[in-house]
């Protein structure tokens, strides 16, 4: 807030004070010359006055508003943070601002307890539509001649799954435990529970060096490798498809490589496969293709403190890395 500012918004009150003066001080001098002037000048100097200290309050006032909004991430926090102004304009805005930050609590109460609501009915829907999954996968076992099926419902299975890690994804700091776990134990499971659509799809797994302990949340893992691997078989090749698992290691972290010879994606492609719902030119070709899966996987790696990437080349591999950071990283970071 700036004194020419202050003066131009109050102009009107100026002129007229400057029009009382000029009319008044001609009476005065015909009276009295020497207290006319001495009136004058009082007038003038109580009207600058009065002035400055109007600004002045003011200009305390809203500097520190601006100043906190600024500094504030919580904008709605400005009402709080603020003192009580003692002019009243600045107690009509500190009162609305009050209110309007009151009205807006209220209504982000409202939706969070909608979407809370809704998240549980989400998680409640997923537990109960796996049961008649698991027993139409079961049925299936059963009866040789429904075998091509098992893909299928494999893929509802996939689908399900990441309805319900979406669900969680925001607050996974609320569903995650970070401690060692076992990668080859994570990858058999992931493996085991695809042995039917590998087997369907005849693609061969390599494993190689997988006996490694990193720092990581076992079941938000087993998860993502799932969705990698879900993609691995259905953009495998018809003939010759091989899944292959390896993990390196240096001094900082531990890199598990997932990498398939499959269609691989287009160069164009690459730098958005991780945006959310992004299909692609593979996605457009094949049937059921929801751009969900590495979104999922890169949101969940970024809240793990994970590197998650991918290298590709059409007709010939995708590569998938995930490297885990050393303890050092989670001792800093304060997981």
């Amino acid at each position: 807030m700036t004194f020419r500012a202050f003066l131009k918004d109050h102009i009107i009150s100026i002129f007229l004070c400057v029009v009382f003066m000029l009319f008044t001080t001609p009476l005065l001098a015909s009276l009295n010359k020497d207290l006319a002037f001495f009136i004058c000048l009082l007038g003038i100097c109580l009207f600058i006055f009065i002035l400055c200290y109007e600004f002045f309050r003011r200009k305390k006032f809203y500097d520190k508003l601006i100043f906190s909004l600024d500094k504030l991430d919580q904008k709605y926090l400005l009402s709080e943070v603020l003192d009580k102004p003692h002019f009243l304009d600045g107690k009509i805005l500190a009162d609305a601002l009050y209110e309007t930050n009151k009205s807006m609590t209220e209504e982000v109460k409202a939706s969070r307890d909608h979407i809370l609501e809704f998240k549980e009915y989400i998680e409640l829907w997923v537990h109960d539509v796996k049961i008649p999954i698991a027993s139409a996968l079961l049925k299936i076992h059963n009866h040789p001649e429904l075998k091509t099926m098992i893909d299928e419902i494999h893929r509802l299975e996939r689908q399900v799954d990441q309805v319900l890690y979406y669900a969680r994804s925001e607050n996974t700091e609320k569903d995650y435990l970070i401690k060692e776990c076992s990668l080859e134990r994570i990858v058999s499971s992931v493996i085991r529970n695809n042995k039917d659509s590998l087997l369907l799809k005849n693609i061969r797994v390599n494993l190689n060096n997988l006996d490694h302990m990193v720092l990581t949340d076992s079941k938000w893992l087993e998860f993502m490798i799932e969705q990698i691997v879900s993609n691995s078989i259905k953009y495998s090749k018809d003939k010759n498809a091989v899944l292959s698992f390896e993990v390196t290691e240096n001094e900082k972290e531990t890199t598990l490589m997932i990498m398939d010879n499959g269609i691989g994606i287009p160069p164009q492609d690459v730098p958005r496969v991780f945006e959310k719902s992004f299909t692609g030119e593979n996605g457009r070709k094949g049937a059921g293709s929801t751009g969900m899966g590495l979104y999922l996987c890169k949101k969940l790696c970024d809240k793990l403190g994970h590197h998650f990437y991918l290298k590709s080349s059409v007709s010939k591999y995708t590569k998938v890395y995930i490297s885990f950071a050393k303890e050092d990283y989670y001792k800093m970071n304060g997981h």
